[in-house]
């Protein structure tokens, strides 16, 4: 595969993913906001690079919703940016309303874990 043209959007993710280790902007707040579903609204502030999103306990980002899988899908933040990742969910992770297995996501993008869709929200700090 030489001219980039002939990569798929799969190749350009592997490439990203191994660019850049998880990490959290310096100067940036980085969050997942609630913008449908059951608990609209409701917002997750992010505290490290690599986020567990599902409907146990046990996941930093806790989604009350019986689609939801236990385990369902992580987060990778990497600067303003991330790599979400569907961990093998009954119901899967949906970008664009495509079913995803790993996609991109930048800020203010959007994507769906059963009924509930999220919002990865990248602001300044506020002094």
């Amino acid at each position: 595969m030489s001219p980039a043209k002939d990569r798929t959007p799969e190749d350009t993710t592997r490439v990203s993913r191994k660019a850049a280790e998880p990490s959290l902007p310096r100067d940036k707040l980085v969050s997942l906001t609630v913008t449908g579903g059951p608990h609209i609204g409701k917002a997750f502030p992010l505290a490290k690079p690599w986020v567990s999103i599902g409907r146990s306990p046990a996941n930093e980002v806790v989604i009350e919703d019986p689609d939801v899988s236990r385990v369902h899908c992580v987060l990778e933040t990497r600067g303003t940016a991330g790599l979400l990742v569907d961990l093998g969910s009954s119901n899967g992770t949906f970008v664009d309303e495509q079913k995803i297995t790993e996609s991109r996501l930048e800020n203010l993008s959007e994507f769906r874990v059963g009924r509930t869709t999220l919002m990865l929200i990248v602001r300044d700090q506020e002094e």
